[in-house]
C-alpha cells in the first residue's frame, strides 16, 4: 500500500469520526477532534459544511467565540444565527456539563442565544448528585448571563421519579439563587418545571411540553391531585401578569377550566388538547357538559383564538375517540365509503360544535376544532370544506384502487362517492355549494 493511499484513508477516517467527537486511533497515537463539544451540538450547518478546514485551525475557540480574533480571516464568515439556539437533549450528565463548560466560557454564544431547549433525564441518586454538583452551577450561570434569552424550553423525559427527579432539585437549587429571567417571553415546560413561571416576569406564552410526559405511568392520573403537576402548572399562571398566549396538552375538566380562567384572565390565544379527565360523556349529557366549559371560557373576555381537540373529543358527537375502532371497517372499496360517510358526519359535528362555540365565545376571530376557520362577527367564514365538500371527502378518503384480494373491486371513477347516489344528492347537492348559511 503507497504512503498516498495510506493518507487518503487516514484523512477520511478522521474526518468522519471528528464529526462524532468521538477520539480514534491514529497508528499508536490517539487523537481527538479538536472542535469542541459545545460546537458540534449547536447541529448548524456551517459547522459541518466548514468542519475539515475549522479542525485546522490553530484555536477553534478563539475564531467561534472572539470577533477580532485573526483567525476569522481563514474561512468564511460565521453566520449571526450559530448560537441562537442550543438544545442539550442528551441524558449523559458529564456530556452536559461539557457542552455548558464550554458555552458558558463563550463570550459570544452567551450574547447571542435566544433559545435554550433542554431534556435531561432523572439519573440514579449517586450519579445525579456528583453530575448537579457540576451542572447546576453552570445552568444558573447560563441563565444569568444570556440576556438575550426568549425562549426556555425544559422538560424531563421520565418525570415520576420525583424524589431523584433533576428538575425539582434544580427548581430548588435556583430558588435559593433568586433565579430571575426578564428577557424571556416564552416557556415549553414539562410536568415540575412550573417554577420557571414566576422568575420569567414577561411571560406572553406558555407551552406544555409534547410528547409523554404528561402521560407517563402513574400521570395520567395525576392531575386530579389537588397538588399534582398539572394543576401546579395552571396555578403558577397567576404570576404570569403578561402572559397571552396558553397552549396545555394535558387532559382538563370544567372544575380545570375554572382554575384556569382564575389564573390566566387576560389570555388572549387558548389551546387545549383534552377536555376528559373526568372521562367522555356524549348524547345530551355530553352537551350540557361542553356548554358548561364555554360558560368558564366565556369569562375570558380577552380571548379571540380558541383551539380544542378533535370534535369527537368534545362530548357532543356521536362518534367515541377517533381512532379507537377496529382498522377492519375501513378495508377495501366499502371501508372507504364508510370512511368517508364517517367524515362527513364529523364535518358536520364540527359545524355544530361551532355554532354552539360562537353562541358564548362570538368574540372570536378564529377558532379550530382540528381544522381551523376564521371568524368574523360571530360567524364561521370558511372551513376548508365549504364550497367544496365532495372535494374535500375525496382528498381524505380518494377513489378506491386497491386489487389485493379476490373480493375487491376498483371503484368507479364516475359513480357515487358514497353508497348511494340518493346519499350523494343529500350530502352533495346538485350545486356543490356548502354556504355559510348551512354551517
Amino acid at each position: 500500500m503507497n504512503f498516498r493511499f495510506r493518507f487518503f484513508i487516514l484523512a477520511t477516517a478522521s474526518s468522519v469520526l471528528a464529526s462524532l467527537d468521538r477520539p480514534f486511533f491514529v497508528g499508536i497515537g490517539l487523537l481527538k477532534s479538536r472542535i469542541p463539544r459545545f460546537i458540534t451540538s449547536l447541529d448548524h450547518p456551517y459547522v459541518k459544511e466548514h468542519q475539515r478546514a475549522i479542525e485546522s485551525l490553530s484555536d477553534p475557540v478563539q475564531f467561534f467565540c472572539y470577533p477580532e480574533s485573526q483567525l476569522r480571516a481563514l474561512l468564511p464568515p460565521i453566520p449571526d444565527d450559530i448560537f441562537k439556539k442550543l438544545s442539550l437533549e442528551n441524558n449523559k450528565w458529564d456530556h452536559t456539563v461539557e457542552i455548558l463548560a464550554g458555552f458558558v466560557d463563550c463570550p459570544l454564544a452567551i450574547e447571542k442565544l435566544e433559545e435554550l431547549h433542554v431534556k435531561i433525564s432523572s439519573a440514579s441518586p449517586g450519579r445525579y448528585y456528583q453530575a448537579s454538583e457540576k451542572a447546576f452551577p453552570l445552568f444558573t450561570r447560563l441563565l444569568k448571563e444570556a440576556v438575550q434569552l426568549k425562549t426556555l424550553a425544559w422538560m424531563d423525559p421520565y418525570p415520576e421519579w420525583d424524589s431523584h427527579n433533576a428538575t425539582s432539585a434544580l427548581h430548588n437549587y435556583l430558588a435559593d439563587r433568586k433565579l430571575h429571567l426578564p428577557s424571556v417571553t416564552t416557556l415549553i415546560l414539562g410536568p415540575n418545571a412550573e417554577f420557571f413561571v414566576s422568575a420569567t416576569p414577561n411571560l406572553q406564552e406558555i407551552t406544555s411540553a409534547p410528547g409523554f410526559a404528561w402521560s407517563w405511568s402513574g400521570f395520567n392520573y395525576f392531575h386530579r391531585y389537588e397538588n399534582g403537576p398539572q394543576r401546579r402548572l395552571v396555578r403558577s399562571l397567576t404570576s404570569a401578569k403578561q402572559l397571552e398566549g396558553v397552549d396545555l396538552r394535558f387532559s382538563f375538566s370544567r372544575d380545570s377550566i375554572t382554575e384556569l380562567v382564575k389564573a390566566a384572565p387576560g389570555v388572549k390565544t387558548l389551546s387545549l388538547d383534552d377536555l376528559s379527565d373526568e372521562g367522555r360523556q356524549y348524547g345530551e349529557a355530553g352537551r350540557e357538559n361542553f356548554k358548561g366549559i364555554l360558560l368558564e371560557l366565556a369569562k375570558l373576555e380577552s380571548l379571540t383564538v380558541l383551539g380544542l381537540p378533535h370534535v369527537n373529543s368534545l362530548g357532543i358527537s356521536s362518534f367515541p375517540d377517533p381512532g379507537i375502532r377496529c382498522g377492519n371497517v375501513y378495508f377495501e372499496l366499502e371501508g372507504t365509503k364508510y370512511g368517508r360517510i364517517e367524515l362527513l358526519q364529523e364535518t358536520r359535528a364540527t359545524e355544530e360544535a361551532a355554532d354552539i362555540i360562537l353562541q358564548s365565545l362570538p368574540q372570536l376571530t378564529k377558532l379550530c376544532i382540528r381544522e381551523c376557520a376564521d371568524v368574523k362577527a360571530g360567524k364561521i367564514v370558511r372551513w376548508p370544506w365549504t364550497g367544496r365538500l365532495r372535494d374535500h371527502i375525496l382528498e381524505f378518503w380518494p377513489r378506491h384502487n386497491w386489487m389485493d384480494s379476490e373480493n375487491d373491486v376498483k371503484e368507479d371513477p364516475d359513480g357515487p362517492v358514497l353508497y348511494t347516489w340518493e346519499e350523494d344528492e343529500e350530502w352533495f347537492p346538485t350545486s356543490k355549494e356548502h354556504t355559510i348559511d348551512e354551517l
